[in-house]
């Protein structure tokens, strides 16, 4: 059990690090020396998962993905394609739609660190209303996220459904009600304080609105149906998209641009996690203490709520989350929908706010926000959702 109570130190070690403003890497990096040595690791065992953490082909794909995006998002900020295109928008939507859901349709997209993807963007219409960087942060994360429950789309919602009989669209009816209340309650939580002015916009014919928002638009249309139309890697879509906002914008583009996109510290970041989560995988066995409380007698219910929350929350991964915790749970457990609801839906709020889940750590490094105050942002849409759950238990 000494290497569950690492795991649960370096966690503690990593939110606190993060809330004095320590880079992201290296309170990975420290995190993972902790599980190391508690999980008692030889020096050559701890060299060899470090090696394979920072040169796996899943981390050198991300740094990849990630530089790419951020050549994307500077390249449309940079050459004012973004803010025509949010313009565009404005003619469909007010300003908190837009940043509503310029998220949750880039969320619908099962891509690793996705929500770095919608970040530029809203934090530009948030700048434009005026928001803190902590309301931007807990906007871009919340609606990236609520897609979770009910896109058939989503890798752990479809492992749910094949490591079980119960349908992926027999999960999604059940669940959707806790999407739509998380997305209700976070729209009045995080806009509520502000007040913003109509803004004056030019007339435009309908013809106009539709071309400038195709334009505007088509480098992320690119980057995201080519890998979907050709099974190709997000790598491809990236970089056919950065070309097309080149071509788009040839007069205002400067090769400068590409070494400006590259942030070092993202890159760190990126690695640190990826160490993190090898130490992890390497180290602690999850069967141990799922194995005590087996033993210890605990209710169904609990056992379904507790274990996979906890896999969950120490992955930072839905997928990992159910691939863990279900065949665990499974052999013990009549595998009705409701049950199944609860364990899905567990893993997924435990991933939600787990201090290493991909997209939290990054965004909130993006916006250079503290994670304890995210957490109070996004806690009014996190309990509600789980009081939906609890709900919907009841009444089924």
């Amino acid at each position: 059990m000494l290497s569950i109570a690492g795991v649960l130190i370096a966690f503690s070690l990593i939110i606190w690090l993060l809330s004095k403003k320590v880079n992201l890497g290296h309170a990975m990096f420290l995190g993972s020396i902790i599980v190391a040595i508690t999980s008692k690791l030889s020096i050559q065992k701890t060299i060899k998962v470090f090696i394979r953490g920072i040169s796996s082909e899943e981390t050198l794909e991300l740094i990849i993905i990630v530089t790419l995006i951020g050549v994307l998002a500077q390249l449309m900020e940079k050459t004012d394609l973004l803010t025509e295109m949010i313009e565009s928008y404005s003619y469909i939507f007010n300003q908190k739609l837009i940043a509503v859901f310029i998220p949750s349709v880039i969320g619908a997209l099962p891509i690793p660190g996705g929500a770095i993807m919608s970040a530029p963007l809203v934090k530009s219409i948030g700048d434009d209303m005026g928001l803190n960087d902590r309301k931007k942060m807990a906007i871009n994360f919340l609606y990236r996220h609520i897609w979770g429950f009910v896109f058939p789309m989503i890798p752990g919602l479809i492992l749910a459904a094949q490591l079980t009989s119960v349908n992926v669209f027999t999960l999604i009816k059940l669940q959707f009600p806790i999407s739509v209340v998380m997305g209700l309650v976070g729209y009045y939580s995080l806009f509520k304080d502000n007040k913003f002015e109509k803004q004056k916009k030019e007339p435009k014919s309908i013809i106009r609105i539709c071309y400038q928002l195709f334009i505007t638009t088509l480098p992320l249309l690119v980057t995201f149906t080519v890998p979907l139309l050709f099974d190709v890697s997000l790598i491809i879509g990236l970089v056919i998209g950065s070309l097309t906002v080149i071509g788009l914008k040839y007069n205002k583009f400067r090769w400068s641009l590409l070494l400006e996109s590259f942030d070092y510290k993202l890159t760190i970041s990126v690695v640190g996690i990826m160490v993190f989560k090898e130490f992890i995988n390497s180290g602690p066995d999850l069967k141990l203490l799922t194995d005590l409380l087996l033993g210890l007698g605990m209710p169904t219910i609990a056992l379904v709520t507790i274990i996979p929350a906890l896999v969950g929350y120490v992955t930072g991964s839905i997928t990992a989350g159910v691939g863990i915790s279900f065949p665990l749970l499974l052999p013990v457990i009549n595998q009705g929908p409701i049950l199944i609801m609860i364990m899905y839906s567990a893993v997924f709020f435990g991933y939600f706010v787990s201090p290493v889940h991909f997209c939290l750590i990054l965004t909130n490094d993006y916006f250079g926000t503290k994670i304890k105050q995210v957490y109070y942002d996004l806690f009014w849409p996190t309990v509600t959702g789980i009081a939906t759950l609890f709900l919907l238990v009841i009444i089924h």
